[in-house]
């Protein structure tokens, strides 16, 4: 496989008959990997079936009520999954979990969109294997744990079906290791919500060139617990505002690191609101935004970071270090910062320092 996968495991279902499966099912035929409750199977048709052969898995209540939900459990964590998505359409949900705690949902809209935005997006629609059905997509999808938190795993998957027609799909894959990840990057197209809850942890990756993540509101990283947004090597975050270390006891991180990595607030950047929170700006990464923030409320530590030739912070408004409480912006390497006019150590009680060092690293503020 393309990303360097090792130890790797499909459920083709082809040793399965066509029916209802009421009882939990192997997959691939060894329970110690771990089994479906369930498994509506159907032979391969102009809907699905990898290789336009064999049997294949669907989610369809106009067949049998009782195959929604349909839940994957597996004996070990994973890191991995993918599947060969068919006859696609906006209504189906895949829900990742560890133990009891629901890590992500996706949501087949998010993939339609995607491929609708693509310029071969044509290339998508029919059955690859017989040229039918040309009205909906076809693609094979990977759904990696974070590359960036080694340490996340899931060990179940539930497929729903929020609509009346099937959710098809074929070549379960499973993953041990990998190195790498491929393909474009889709994350769902859901306000951004990172360590919302106290003591929880949260982190994502928008990684490589095309990927993007768009929250039309306002993306909160580490809200009331811990949260880091990691936009690296390419990849594009597009929001109305970007809140990092949200309430006081909370922890934030944001990372733009890499030519072409991203950031894109139409609304305000504030880092450090009331808890602690940094921001990263290095190697070529790019955030815009109308106005920064950093150390908003008493208690809150914000330190912004810009590094590195073409790594630049462009504000169309003010900039200030230190509103309330503790903030720093540290300019190196010939990192750059714009802003229209700027403010450090803003009311009583607060802290502002701002660092500029090394050759080619530069400040330019119309006002301070």
């Amino acid at each position: 496989m393309g990303f360097g996968a090792s130890n790797v495991i499909v459920e083709s279902f082809d040793e399965l008959k066509a029916g209802f499966i009421s009882k939990p099912v192997p997959f691939a035929t060894n329970i110690a990997l771990g089994s479906y409750d369930h498994l509506l199977v159907r032979s391969a048709d102009a809907f699905g079936g990898a290789g336009g052969k064999g049997t294949y898995m669907t989610v369809n209540t106009s067949i049998n009520k009782g195959s929604t939900p349909t839940t994957l459990t597996l004996a070990t964590p994973q890191r991995y999954f993918g599947l060969w998505w068919s006859a696609g359409d906006p209504n189906k949900l895949l829900s990742f979990y560890s133990g009891s705690t629901l890590l992500e949902t996706f949501r087949t809209s998010d993939v339609v969109n995607f491929i609708n935005a693509q310029t071969n997006k044509n290339a998508f629609y029919g059955n690859p294997n017989n040229g039918q059905n040309k009205g909906e997509p076809y693609a094979f999808l990977n759904f990696y744990a974070d590359p960036s938190n080694p340490g996340l795993t899931f060990n179940r998957i539930v497929f729903s079906n929020v609509g009346n027609s099937g959710f098809e799909q074929d070549n379960h894959t499973l993953a041990a290791f990998y190195t790498d990840i491929s393909g474009k990057d889709i994350n769902p197209a859901t306000p951004v919500d990172l360590g919302g809850n106290p003591k929880s942890t949260d982190t994502k990756g928008v990684e490589g060139p095309g990927s993007t993540l768009t929250d039309s509101g306002n993306a909160v990283i580490g809200g009331n617990g811990t949260g880091t947004l990691n936009v690296i090597d390419g990849g594009t975050v597009t929001d109305g505002g970007t809140t990092v270390g949200q309430s006081p006891g909370s922890t934030g991180a944001l990372d733009v690191t890499g030519p072409g990595s991203t950031v894109k607030d139409t609304g305000t950047a504030v880092i450090g609101g009331g808890g602690s929170a940094t921001l990263d700006v290095v190697n070529g990464g790019t955030l815009s935004d109308a106005s920064t923030m950093v150390g908003q409320n008493p208690g809150s530590t914000g330190i912004v970071d810009v590094s590195g030739p073409g790594s630049t912070v462009n504000d169309t408004g003010t900039a200030v270090i230190g509103v309330a409480g503790s903030g720093m912006l540290e300019i190196t390497n010939a990192g750059t910062v714009n802003d229209s006019n700027a403010t450090v150590g803003a009311q009583p009680g607060s802290t502002g320092i701002v660092i500029v060092d090394g050759t080619g690293s530069q400040w330019a503020t119309v006002e301070l």
